[in-house]
């Protein structure tokens, strides 16, 4: 399995990371789309589905640095032969994108093929099975399991510190993708907004027994020496942590 991090960031673009989306190009799917998509479009144009036509994109929630990017999905039609673009979320993620980030008078022209609501678990005609799980989030959101070719990845992002429920759900996985918004001098303010920090993540990582953590999410206005200091925190929990960047390539 390959996993291509096309936006390992969150809340808004900052110099060094775009906003969520992740590429698994060997299933031929993307895990968000946040302002990161428009990179799909070079990739998928460099022959990265192989001979799929077909790219599954699977949205954890509907907040606007996870899904505005499915604009950019338009240019799927020039990106060498057309590409038929699904869009996999929770109906009311759905509802919400087409309602208001789709409205006529911001985005008149259709850029997705179709939607459809999430299966449980959804299998996708790539080879990949995704299994989904609630987490606990400001209007919600969902932690992502991702089986493809005998290797596995969870994707857990916006969300305070999961559930025990929700560890056992990426229990053993290869990588765990796992946001770690704040150092822990920030741990109040980032329950109040229902985030992690890089502790807390690697916290997660130890008890579900994982391969490797890669944090992504983080605050796009912390310095070098704050992320450096958060990393620091994470691996005297969990020795095989780091920060994920974007054009990070993981070989699984």
């Amino acid at each position: 399995m390959q996993i291509e991090l096309l936006g390992a960031g969150g809340y808004h673009p900052s110099p060094r990371r775009h906003t969520a989306c992740v590429f698994l190009p060997e299933a031929a799917l993307a895990l968000d789309a946040g302002t990161a998509a428009f990179r799909l479009l070079r990739r998928v144009g460099e022959g990265a589905l192989g001979e799929s036509r077909r790219l599954d994109v699977v949205l954890t929630h509907a907040h606007l640095d996870h899904v505005v990017g499915l604009t950019h999905l338009l240019g799927m039609e020039h990106a060498g032969e057309p590409i038929e673009t699904v869009v996999h979320a929770a109906p009311e993620v759905l509802a919400a994108i087409r309602q208001h980030l789709l409205a006529p008078a911001l985005f008149p022209i259709q850029p997705v093929t179709r939607f459809e609501p999430l299966a449980d678990p959804l299998r996708l005609p790539g080879g990949a099975r995704v299994d989904w799980f609630p987490l606990d989030h400001p209007g919600g959101s969902l932690g992502l399991r991702v089986e493809h070719g005998g290797k596995s990845l969870a994707y857990v992002t916006d969300t305070r510190p999961p559930s025990q429920a929700s560890i056992d759900r990426v229990r053993g996985v290869d990588v765990l993708l796992h946001e770690a918004y704040f150092a822990d001098a920030r741990r109040d303010f980032a329950h109040t907004t229902g985030h992690c920090t890089a502790s807390q993540a690697a916290t997660v990582a130890r008890a579900a027994g994982v391969g490797r953590l890669v944090m992504v999410h983080p605050d796009p206005r912390a310095d070098e020496a704050t992320e450096a200091a958060a990393l620091a925190e994470a691996r005297r929990v969990f020795s095989d942590s780091q920060f994920g960047h974007d054009g990070q390539v993981i070989e699984v």
